[in-house]
């Protein structure tokens, strides 16, 4: 049983690779390595036991690793893939079950299901009353590695724009770049709100510095119509408590007193109160006004969404107001100082035009 054990001599590239698998090797691995290079050693010849005592292992395990290392070379001395414990979920089960997993979402397979997304716990639950499988959450997880799935955040998309009427483009590019300013006037209009407590935003300060603002949390906001003349870049402005149909015709009121012997051509989006029972009225009753709808969700064809960030960035960034009245005086305060030309802003009706311009459209029958 102490014989000195016999074995291939092995070449320079297999001792290398031999030793490399030793000293990077993970557990039964490794110390086979070791078994093979002791086997094969030119300096010391070790019997099995001698081999045995330095791997602390068994003599039988010293000769069963270089019989399969003299069968198989290289590879004998690496764990063989086993078949491990069958998987409890059957092959036709296991495509329902993704199935499933990927078309519905737990609130609409029962009642006692209120998640939108799935998780491991409802899928086990899920597998227990349905398939009366029971099984672990650890146990689903490497199912679902194994079967091509992995947990990673979902990305949003925006929805895709929506197709522009080829009238309402011919109408307002004509009037963006051939405006008669004697007889005419466009302006583009929304409304905002402007909240008491500002809106948050980064700027600059020492690094072992941050300031802090001692919000109030409270909610309270004052909204504003606003009209934005593309031309001479002039912003005309209603203050209001409310945002809805009475507030939009007060604002179209005060935009005909404005233009008293001008037709006011007005893009707005399709916002509810836009094309409501009042405004429909007030149109009637009022002439001089075309109004040229936006599409859905189309935002960038109107200026004044930029101008809105222009306004809050100045006026109510980093600001808490003490009051409303405080804080419609300085909305105030900066409109005036904007439509006197104390404050510039950077607008190119050229863009504006080029959006329009390259925006899809569709022709209506």
């Amino acid at each position: 049983m102490n014989a000195k054990i016999s074995i291939l001599n092995l070449t320079g590239k297999e001792r290398k690779l031999l030793k490399k698998i030793y000293k990077k090797g993970i557990g039964r691995v490794s110390y086979r390595a070791q078994i093979i290079l002791l086997s094969t050693s030119a300096t010391v010849s070790y019997t099995r036991n001698q081999i045995a005592a330095q791997c602390f292992c068994c003599r039988k395990t010293v000769y069963n690793t270089v019989c399969k290392y003299k069968e198989n070379g290289i590879w004998g001395i690496f764990d063989l893939q086993r078949p491990g414990r069958p998987c409890l979920i059957s092959a036709n089960c296991s495509q329902e079950i993704q199935t499933t997993i990927q078309t519905s979402k737990p609130s609409k397979l029962g009642k006692h299901y209120f998640h939108s997304n799935w998780t491991l716990k409802i899928i086990r639950d899920y597998l227990a009353k349905s398939f009366s499988i029971f099984i672990s959450q650890r146990t689903i997880s490497r199912w679902l590695h194994s079967n091509g799935w992995s947990y990673h955040r979902s990305k949003k998309e925006l929805f895709p724009i929506q197709p522009l009427l080829d009238k309402e483009q011919r109408d307002v590019l004509r009037l963006l770049r051939n405006l008669n300013e004697h007889q005419e006037v466009l302006l583009f209009v929304d409304q905002s709100a402007f909240y008491l407590d500002g809106l948050p935003g980064g700027y600059w300060f020492p690094c072992d510095e941050q300031h802090q603002i001692q919000a109030s949390g409270s909610r309270q906001k004052r909204w504003l119509f606003g009209g934005f003349n593309p031309h001479d870049k002039k912003f005309y402005y209603r203050m209001c408590k409310k945002c809805n149909s009475e507030e939009m015709v007060l604002f179209l009121r005060q935009i005909r007193q404005r233009f008293r012997n001008k037709i006011i051509h007005i893009v707005l989006d399709n916002a509810r109160f836009h094309t409501s029972v009042e405004i429909e009225y007030f149109l009637q009753n009022h002439d001089g006004f075309s109004l040229h709808f936006l599409p859905p969700r189309g935002a960038k064809l109107n200026p004044i969404e930029r101008f809105w960030l222009f306004v809050k960035h100045v006026t109510v960034k980093n600001s808490v107001f003490e009051s409303l009245d405080e804080l419609c005086f300085t909305l105030r305060k900066f409109f005036w100082h904007y439509n006197s030309g104390n404050i510039e802003y950077n607008f190119d009706i050229q863009k504006t035009i080029n959006v329009w311009n390259q925006w899809t459209c569709v022709s209506v029958a």
